[in-house]
């Protein structure tokens, strides 16, 4: 009778183990997709030799990130991010005008940290990304007839920063902020960026 109560507890305490284990499992989200707007902010932008590069200081684009979480407050993240600015100057003499259209695009990725529980409303969140920036600006003026002025570089970059995420629904949050610090090196040179932005959160 002993070994019999003994077996039965013995069954019951490993279900009830395994029925917890599976609990705590899925009680945090494994998975989430960002989409949202996004600035970029240039400090001390690439010198060229073709133009005053000075005017080029704040892009608009997009963000968009997938996380898998494999633990409660860890995850990998993949991040990518486009920016865009158009704009024009005069610096030459004679003068000659000169219309730029410069794009940036990121390729990161890397570990996230956030408590992913459920049922938490405010999740703050910190991420640490590294992967490839790609600049490319397109010049057009009477200047370049005869030359390119074209300017294309690639490089290494990180995003260094985090938010804060507040749950809306049980499958989507609102993401309220995100801040980075968004380097970029380029043939020896470190253009400093910072970019924030906002959007949604799905689960």
């Amino acid at each position: 009778m002993k070994k019999f109560i003994a077996a039965a507890l013995s069954i019951g305490l490993g279900t009830a183990a395994a029925f917890a284990q599976n609990q705590t499992s899925t009680e945090y989200n494994k998975k989430e997709f960002f989409a949202g707007y996004s600035e970029n902010s240039i400090l001390d932008p690439l010198r060229s030799e073709n133009f005053d590069s000075r005017e080029i200081k704040a892009y608009r684009g997009w963000n968009v990130s997938f996380t898998y979480n494999f633990k409660r407050f860890i995850g990998v993240k993949a991040d990518m991010s486009g920016y865009y600015k158009n704009f024009s100057f005069d610096n030459f003499s004679p003068p000659a005008p000169v219309n730029v259209k410069s794009s940036i695009y990121n390729f990161l990725g890397g570990v996230q940290i956030k408590d992913n529980k459920r049922s938490k409303r405010f999740s703050p969140f910190i991420h640490a990304l590294g992967g490839i920036s790609k600049t490319d600006l397109k010049i057009r003026s009477s200047i370049c007839e005869m030359n390119s002025c074209d300017e294309k570089n690639t490089g290494f970059a990180l995003a260094l920063g985090g938010g804060v995420d507040l749950k809306v629904r049980k499958k989507f949050s609102v993401r309220l902020i995100q801040i980075d610090y968004n380097p970029a090196f380029y043939n020896g040179f470190r253009e400093n960026r910072f970019r924030a932005g906002f959007g949604i959160v799905f689960h």
